[in-house]
């Protein structure tokens, strides 16, 4: 509440990343990760939206998953599920915030060059680097600059990368999609592309030549 006033909008952006092989982590990794990417989420909107609720004033709230909630990879296990809950999180809210004139946003974007970035980079295996290789890599303000227009179109999934929209299509559930029409023509595509993706990570697993089989203990 500041002044008397409710918060407008609400962008929750916490989130980093420390991917690595699933056998090769500790327990403590994947508990951090869940805390940072989806209670530091969660827990603001729960703060904020109380006062957002009692208002009844148009306002927004926007949770930024990644799109790595959009498909699962070798390398991601500690990361994919805090953001998939991200997912599923703004999928509830969006429907039950509808009646107290609050809309909702998920954002899913590619790789951004930030600080996280470089530090995630170094301990992200070979098989991951070469998945995400196929997407784009933007700048900070480019990616904010998507959401942005995305939001002022009313989008409610809004991706920033060719690959992540088509995955977002693919994807989406039972939630309103971008365009419906285009949507609907391109599914039986999308299908086949998700299939010839499916053989590529897997061979790309199958071949794997990192190891993943010591435990660490950070």
């Amino acid at each position: 509440n500041y002044h008397g006033q409710t918060c407008d909008i609400l962008v929750c952006s916490a989130g980093c990343a420390k991917p690595g092989y699933f056998a090769a982590q500790s327990i403590n990794i994947f508990q951090e990760q869940m805390d940072v990417n989806y209670f530091g989420t969660l827990i603001p909107i729960k703060v904020v939206s109380e006062d957002m609720i009692k208002s009844n004033r148009k306002s927004s709230v926007v949770l930024v998953s990644s799109a790595a909630a959009l498909c699962g990879m070798i390398g991601y296990t500690q990361y994919c599920p805090s953001k998939f809950a991200v997912r599923g999180l703004a999928d509830c809210l969006r429907n039950e915030f509808i009646k107290y004139n609050i809309s909702v946003h998920i954002y899913f974007p590619a790789n951004i060059k930030t600080p996280g970035f470089e530090e995630e980079e170094k301990t992200k295996p070979i098989e991951t680097k070469k998945i995400e290789g196929t997407a784009a890599t933007q700048s900070a303000e480019e990616a904010a600059n998507c959401l942005i227009i995305g939001m002022r179109k009313g989008q409610y999934a809004i991706t920033n990368d060719i690959l992540c929209e088509l995955l977002r299509i693919l994807t989406n559930g039972v939630n309103p999609r971008s365009n419906p029409v285009l949507e609907l023509f391109l599914a039986p595509i999308l299908v086949i592309v998700s299939i010839v993706l499916t053989f590529q990570w897997d061979n790309l697993a199958r071949n794997s030549s990192g190891d993943n089989t010591t435990t660490t203990t950070t």
